[in-house]
């Protein structure tokens, strides 16, 4: 199958038409060639497929799951996987800002107070709820300088290499 041709069958024009080439040629044809593309292709491929294994068959066990998985993506390939995930997502990556989101809300909390030579603040974890696959944290966060005290919940807590519960960190 010619370049044209895959991109025909694609529905989907690439840019760089070097990078088509090589991810299209073998290494034992020339080099460049397409191990290194092939390599992350497959882990893109294998990630998607098994989630989508995971949510259709909520009962099935790993290891049927695996076994599912490796039969598919025996078949499957990157140039298909790659037209599919970009076609789902070309409009959210159209409608990104580099600056907008990049860092949680913890972290611009504690660089701004230390932009303003202020010390962080104090977290507390109040509370955890639920099963240990699906556990709900309460964390207490107090900020001195302003006397702010206010409370948060989330289904993740990052918490410092030595924590003892219900005490500061």
């Amino acid at each position: 199958m010619t370049a044209s041709r895959l991109e025909q069958s694609l529905g989907y024009t690439f840019h760089d038409r070097a990078l088509l080439l090589t991810a299209l040629t073998h290494r034992s044809y020339s080099s460049p060639h397409n191990e290194r593309l092939e390599f992350l292709g497959d882990a893109i491929l294998n990630a998607v497929i098994a989630r989508c294994l995971f949510e259709r068959y909520p009962m099935l066990p790993e290891g049927d799951l695996s076994r599912l998985r490796a039969n598919l993506v025996r078949h499957a390939g990157f140039d298909a996987a790659a037209a599919v995930v970009m076609r789902v997502y070309e409009s959210v990556l159209d409608q990104l800002t580099p600056d907008q989101g990049i860092k949680d809300a913890k972290t611009r909390l504690q660089e701004h107070l230390q932009g303003m030579r202020l010390a962080l603040p104090k977290y507390t974890l109040a509370a955890t709820e639920g099963e240990a696959h699906a556990q709900q944290f309460k964390v207490v966060c107090v900020i001195e300088a302003f006397k702010i005290h206010t409370e948060g919940a989330g289904r993740t807590a990052v918490l410092p290499s030595k924590w003892p519960p219900n005490e500061h960190w």
